[in-house]
């Protein structure tokens, strides 16, 4: 079986291999992201911070105030993580399927110039 790494330099390889690569990407600034709150009231003596990460659930993300009191959330409301999650799940199923059909491509490619079926069956999986 002879692999043809030429499909990478023809439109259906190459839009594959961008697909991987940006896929790639996607989930992993999604995964990676993080960020912070500080309040300052007056001084520095009047200080709140919290700060979150994936997968960005707020509810959990307790205000820390210095003070020995219970700790309230930062929000009760907004909860983004069904959405980080749902998007880091589409951007590692794209990164698969494009390496799977990448794969295909050059192993087959000898059967997908020969055969007129698998270019439609092709067009109607993707």
């Amino acid at each position: 079986m002879a692999f043809y790494f030429g499909i990478l330099q023809e439109p259906r390889g190459l839009i594959r291999l961008l697909q991987f690569i940006f896929a790639i990407f996607a989930f992993a600034t999604a995964c990676n992201g993080s960020s912070y709150l500080i309040i300052r009231k007056g001084s520095n003596t009047g200080v709140a911070n919290v700060s979150w990460s994936y997968p960005y659930n707020l509810q959990a993300a307790t205000i820390n105030t210095g003070l020995n009191t219970s700790q309230p959330t930062l929000s009760s409301s907004n909860n983004i993580k069904p959405s980080a999650e749902f998007f880091v799940f589409t951007g590692v199923t794209s990164m698969l399927i494009s390496l799977a059909f990448l794969t295909l491509y050059i192993v087959t490619d000898r059967l997908y110039r020969f055969n007129e079926n698998i270019p439609i069956i092709d067009f109607i999986l993707i």
